[in-house]
């Protein structure tokens, strides 16, 4: 009984070692919102670091500075891409993803993503969607996740026909 225990044991610590290594391939080094850093990998443990509004109908611009860690096994890491989506609109969700480029150890590269808010987002007032960044390839993913407050344009108007 003591054996089976300690091979399970040794085999969990295995299995952890394993994704530990996968996951210190690259990371996500800072997150910029039109303009304002929403995300620094030094800042505290909650990591919004600012509140950012956006408005319906506009583009934002998703800056993303990702970089390869130094361990990562062989020279580099390839097809790597980075996703930012927003959910929860009446008819789809706003997505875009990078093109899929090489990260190798100690370059810090910088991916820019825009999201078009969609015009005739349900509104009241202001609401708070969840902005997500993922960077990914085959065997990895790491994710990030900060709130985006949506307001309305000001005197802004909308014919529907």
């Amino acid at each position: 009984m003591k054996k089976i225990i300690l091979t399970i044991l040794v085999l969990m610590v295995a299995l952890l070692a394993i994704g530990k290594v996968n996951a210190a391939d690259y990371s996500i080094k800072q997150i910029d919102v039109d303009g304002t850093t929403v995300f620094l990998s030094t800042a505290t443990p909650d990591k919004q670091v600012a509140e950012v509004n956006v408005e319906r109908g506009e583009t934002s611009v998703i800056e993303v500075w990702l970089e390869g860690a130094g361990n990562i096994s062989g020279d580099s890491v390839d097809n790597v891409k980075i996703k930012a989506w927003m959910g929860g609109f009446e008819n789809n969700d706003i997505e875009e993803i990078s093109s899929a480029f090489k990260v190798e150890e100690g370059i810090t590269y910088k991916k820019t993503l825009r999201l078009e808010i969609p015009f005739d987002a349900e509104l009241d007032n202001a609401e708070d969607f969840t902005l997500n960044v993922e960077a990914y390839d085959h065997t990895n993913s790491i994710k990030e996740t900060f709130d985006l407050r949506l307001n309305e344009k000001r005197h802004a108007l909308f014919i529907q026909d």
